[in-house]
């Protein structure tokens, strides 16, 4: 067999085969189809794949090259940012994505300092949107005082949190006044339904809807009891059908 240099494979898309079959180690027939597409052997592949494993070690990776030749760099902080707005992410999933692309300072740790410092920095009023735009409303507690949080409730992004030295009506009020005037005017609030927040929110001018547990709260006792009954008739429905099975087969 004769091997020959390749003039038509550039030092780019050298880079981009190499690139794209980083990018998908482990996917099974994916170097066969990547050899078949450039018409190079799958040990040429290899070759680039192995010379390629050092270089992602910073925290800037070099990733998603397609097959035109484009290279698109993306920085840890733009691609957990990407990942927590975009994504939707939870911080566990962000560490866990920044470790298996084998990008350091990937511990959830890390990536909750660098979220927080993000948050601190944006000063800006919240841009407004055309789209239905829902929040969610609690307090939680550190020690005697409460803390009272407002989240988009898609994304789960923290609008406000605010410790407070009660949570009234008129304070909740306060906050929901201050998130409108930022440009955050939600379509409607969900929420637990409790005095203050409700108060806060009727004097807000916020619609408002209370969230699926604590609408089922006053169900709790007779649950169990209907569960039981379900299953039971689900069971009996089955063996019904089961012996109509058999009588059916003894008979044909």
């Amino acid at each position: 067999m004769k091997f020959f240099r390749r003039a038509d494979l550039s030092e780019q898309k050298r880079l981009c085969m190499a690139i794209d079959a980083w990018m998908h180690r482990g996917e099974w027939g994916y170097i066969t189809e990547l050899a078949d597409y450039y018409r190079v052997s799958r040990q040429f592949i290899y070759l680039l794949l192995w010379s390629l494993d050092s270089l992602f070690k910073p925290a800037t990776q070099t990733v998603a090259i397609n097959r035109s030749g484009t290279i698109v760099e993306v920085q840890r902080e733009k691609l957990i940012t990407a990942l927590k707005l975009d994504g939707y992410c939870s911080i566990c999933d962000i560490s866990k994505i920044l470790e298996l692309l084998d990008i350091p300072n990937n511990s959830g740790g890390e990536v909750s300092q660098f979220l927080s410092r993000l948050s601190e920095s944006i000063d800006e009023p919240l841009p407004q949107t055309d789209k239905p735009f829902v929040i969610l409303a609690d307090e939680i507690f550190s020690g005697s005082k409460p803390i009272l949080v407002v989240m988009e409730a898609k994304s789960h992004a923290i609008l406000l949190a605010v410790i407070a030295e009660d949570r009234k009506g008129t304070t909740w009020q306060h906050q929901f006044d201050r998130l409108k005037k930022n440009g955050c005017i939600p379509d409607y609030l969900v929420c637990d339904q409790g005095s203050g927040l409700a108060n806060g929110a009727s004097q807000a001018n916020l619609s408002q809807f209370p969230d699926l547990i604590h609408l089922m709260s006053p169900f709790d006792p007779f649950l169990g009891c209907f569960e039981r009954q379900a299953t039971g008739a689900i069971t009996e429905e089955d063996e019904r059908q089961r012996v109509l099975n058999s009588s059916f087969a003894v008979h044909f």
